[in-house]
């Protein structure tokens, strides 16, 4: 009886090990369905434009279909998660291979996300052009000294920035989100 159960236990995992192995070898493996049947039309290539602003992109890959154009974004992450910057990152090379090429690119990108070798696609709404330009403005006038940066919502990005000494506001938080944290008596959760 107990060897019978160890021999369905190990064909189950050989079964199992012969059925990822497949799937890993599968190119379009977890692929999204509408990109399952595309052809890269680029990998790691660089495009670069004057207009509206000066900007320059590399793409990780450009899948085309007909005449429409799609981007992917590779990423190698602790967590299968998307951020703010990935979708500008992308919107970026969007705009780039748009205003120095006569090729159509779609509004919807997509995020490969690897976390300990699995894989996952994430279908995004990209930004634009005149959304870029205004985010390039308001940099601009950041860098330039013409407005106040604001204070980030979010506490983890806030806690790691470089710039945090200089950002009042923003200390401010982080002081408070630690004290509340902390437990610590004399800090209540109303004090700023």
């Amino acid at each position: 009886m107990m060897a019978s159960a160890i021999l369905v236990l190990i064909a189950a995992v050989l079964v199992l090990l012969q059925y990822r192995g497949r799937r890993s070898a599968d190119p379009g493996a977890g692929m999204p369905r509408e990109l399952r049947n595309a052809t890269i039309a680029y990998s790691e290539k660089l495009f670069e434009t004057m207009t509206p602003f000066h900007l320059v992109a590399r793409v990780d890959r450009v899948y085309r279909i007909g005449n429409m154009h799609y981007l992917l974004e590779l990423k190698t992450r602790v967590r299968h998660s998307i951020y703010p910057n990935d979708i500008i990152e992308l919107s970026a090379q969007r705009l780039a291979i748009t205003a120095s090429t006569d090729l159509q690119v779609s509004g919807t990108g997509y995020v490969a996300t690897q976390v300990d070798g699995e894989r996952r696609f994430h279908r995004v709404n990209l930004l634009s052009g005149d959304q870029l330009v205004a985010l390039y403005q308001r940099r601009r006038a950041i860098l330039d000294g013409t407005i106040e940066p604001a204070c980030n919502d979010g506490y983890a990005l806030c806690a790691k920035c470089s710039y945090r000494a200089e950002c009042e506001p923003g200390a401010r938080a982080v002081r408070h989100r630690l004290h509340q944290a902390s437990g610590r008596p004399g800090h209540s959760r109303s004090q700023g």
